[in-house]
């Protein structure tokens, strides 16, 4: 009875060490920055009657941190130029020159190293130098001394620890628990709001899947603890319904698309398990903790099993609707509308902040899409006025001053540096749109952000994606313009007369067909509510 009175004691503080209005970047789709001792909140007072003491109490070298901010993808370079190996007779396992003591060294299927303490403590750290083995030892003996005098229940449960150098004598720490899927301190930790995570997240409980993300992160960058068969099924099961959703609705918050998630299905059903009740293949380990680990982190984005869940791609928790600027209104009315369809649409993108993948596509293809059919209008007219420049009629014609340069010459001057100036910006932008078509969420995260400002938004990038289409609309109206000059200067009255009437309604059915096309015309210039 005494160790279970213990044991609900340690787990009470455990839920007590999260703080409200915390808040946490997610791992998979936002870069983590590396903590420093200065970004941990110092120990607080405990309220309970019989207190245990900090972690960082016995040891202030060690600071909370999450599993993201291991930058596992951002390796060290190699230095050093290749000297002769000498190699003794008769060695046949390299390994045993290396002798670490309790230390044991893992290599994960994509190659990188990392080390295991025979006290189930992880790092990355290279223990086979001696002086950071050295270090490391003393680090460890100060951990275990106090899990033994505060924290002996916590021997009872299944758990991990890992240590990671942050710089000098500073250690980064965090635990991890395989039986809840969850990480966990030995310290007050405090999650600072501006890890740019989905607003409205303001408890535990809220945060609880990005906790699990977490948790598979950690076992796919120290792949040791095999992983149970039974996460595999789960894992199906989030895929198939994936499936179904992308299947029966076009404003699915899946993170993949169809094709992709059947392939994940696909390989997820290739792992087995033989006899043993686990997953032990390191590269399978790897594979299961990373699907596991993004879609916890989208059930995170999503506010999975809250009353306010997401359900529609499009569908904003929290996000205040922004009104544009009079000046991008403007240029939109110049622009035919352009830059407001495109505005309202990479709204629904970046719906609360958060980029899912295969809405990003969707919004980069059609652009592309787009962009490909205006190059062929533009070249089109761009020939079309230089033969029109070509007819005699138009290259004698003269002003009344005698300069060569009429009217309809004019414009379809006008009309062709358009055409070439929509082929040139276009050409540029889908070029951009090869390279952000295949990138990540982060990546698109950062574009966005980048070309983003604080008093209009990403009007300005609109405005650039619109100035294609924009120049090949005004080209068509120049030469439609300088046609019309031309046909209406001089000739019999009967004719003169024939022709305006005929482009008099040409210019009527233009009008009208805009209007109708353009629903949004009357409350172009009003707030939107």
């Amino acid at each position: 009875m005494p160790n279970v009175r213990k044991l609900k004691q340690v787990s009470r503080w455990l839920l007590q060490a999260w703080s409200p209005n915390s808040y946490a970047q997610p791992v998979p789709i936002l870069p983590l920055t590396t903590r420093s001792a200065g970004h941990t909140t110092a120990p607080v007072k405990q309220t309970n009657s019989n207190p245990k003491p900090h972690l960082r109490d016995n040891l202030p070298m060690l600071y909370p941190m999450l599993p993201g901010e291991i930058k596992r993808y951002q390796c060290q370079a190699a230095t050093g130029e290749s000297k002769g190996i000498h190699i003794d007779a008769r060695v046949t396992n390299i390994d045993v020159l290396f002798e670490m003591n309790a230390w044991s060294r893992f290599v994960t299927a994509e190659g990188y190293p990392y080390y295991r303490h025979k006290d189930g403590i992880y790092t990355d750290a290279p223990i086979d130098n001696e002086k950071v083995r050295s270090k490391m030892d003393e680090t460890v003996n100060g951990l275990n001394n106090y899990l033994h005098t505060h924290a002996e229940n916590l021997f009872a449960n299944d758990f991990e620890i890992v240590l990671k150098n942050i710089t000098g004598d500073a250690y980064g720490y965090y635990l991890v628990s395989h039986n809840t899927r969850s990480v966990f301190w030995l310290d007050k930790f405090h999650i600072p709001a501006d890890f740019n995570t989905v607003p409205g997240i303001h408890d535990c409980q809220q945060f609880k899947y990005e906790l699990q993300s977490q948790y598979w992160h950690h076992c796919e960058i120290f792949p040791f603890h095999n992983i149970p068969i039974v996460v595999r099924e789960e894992l199906k099961e989030i895929l198939i319904h994936g499936i179904g959703v992308n299947l029966t609705s076009q404003t699915s918050t899946m993170p993949y698309s169809t094709p992709e998630m059947e392939q994940m299905l696909h390989l997820v059903q290739a792992v087995t398990a033989e006899s043993s009740p686990c997953i032990e293949g390191d590269g399978s380990k790897s594979m299961i903790a990373r699907l596991m680990c993004i879609f916890a982190h989208h059930k995170h984005l999503q506010y999975y099993g809250q009353p306010f869940v997401r359900l529609n791609a499009y569908e904003s928790k929290c996000s205040k609707i922004r009104n544009t600027t009079r000046m991008f209104k403007f240029i939109s009315f110049i622009l035919f509308g352009c830059p407001q369809d495109f505005y309202e649409r990479l709204e629904k993108v970046t719906v609360d902040g958060i980029i899912v993948h295969i809405q990003w596509s969707k919004f980069i293809e059609l652009m592309a899409s787009e962009w490909r059919d205006l190059l062929i209008y533009a070249a089109l007219f761009l020939n079309v006025n230089i033969a029109f420049l070509s007819i005699d009629t138009v290259d004698r014609s003269r002003s009344q001053n005698g300069l060569d340069h009429s009217a309809a010459k004019l414009l379809s001057y006008t009309s062709a540096f358009l055409s070439v100036g929509a082929i040139l910006v276009g050409l540029i932008l889908l070029r951009q749109t090869r390279i952000y078509a295949k990138c990540t969420s982060s990546e698109a995260g950062e574009f966005i952000k980048n070309n983003t400002y604080a008093s209009m938004g990403f009007e300005p990038l609109m405005i650039i994606y619109s100035i294609p289409y924009g120049f090949t609309f005004w080209g068509i109206i120049s030469f439609l313009a300088a046609l019309a000059n031309m046909c209406l200067s001089g000739g019999w009255r009967i004719t003169w007369s024939m022709l305006a009437i005929l482009q008099s309604g040409i210019f009527l059915s233009v009008i009208f067909v805009v209007g109708t096309q353009w629903p949004k015309l009357s409350t172009f210039w009003t707030p939107r509510s």
